[in-house]
């Protein structure tokens, strides 16, 4: 397994995982615009050059927030998400904060990002509209 930085090859594979990992997944206009905005950060892990993670993240001066992050299914529970989340994480040391936003019913994800020092802050109600569902807003900071 290798972790690199997400190039535009990689944007079939990505959006397949996303495809696989969630109900609404982000379209490929948008996984292409990521790449072209200088305040967005994407990488990959792949497995025999099929992407199985992915995680896109924006910096904004001494901020940071993980915008998207997927595993597929059947890699899951294999701590590719915590490595994932550690690289990012360590490879900004002018951070002070970082944010992110979870579905408040995925228990799993709320664990890793509490291990990871991640604070549950406030709560958007209903913003996952495919099942009229709450995210909770975590904060961890540096």
């Amino acid at each position: 397994m290798m972790i690199e930085k997400m190039r535009g090859e990689h944007i079939d594979g990505v959006y397949a995982l996303l495809k696989a990992a969630f109900v609404h997944p982000w379209s490929e206009r948008i996984l292409k615009g990521s790449l072209e905005r200088e305040t967005s950060y994407n990488i990959v892990m792949t497995d025999d050059n099929r992407v199985i993670a992915y995680l896109s993240f924006e910096k904004i001066t001494d901020e940071g927030s993980i915008e998207l992050i997927a595993v597929d299914p059947s890699f899951r529970r294999q701590g590719i998400a915590r490595r994932l989340l550690e690289l990012i994480l360590s490879s900004f040391p002018d951070l002070s904060v970082v944010t992110l936003e979870v579905r408040a019913s995925n228990t799993p994800a709320i664990s890793l990002y509490s291990s990871l020092g991640f604070d549950h802050i406030a709560v958007r109600k209903n913003y996952y509209r495919d099942l009229c569902e709450d995210a909770w807003i975590m904060q961890k900071k540096i």
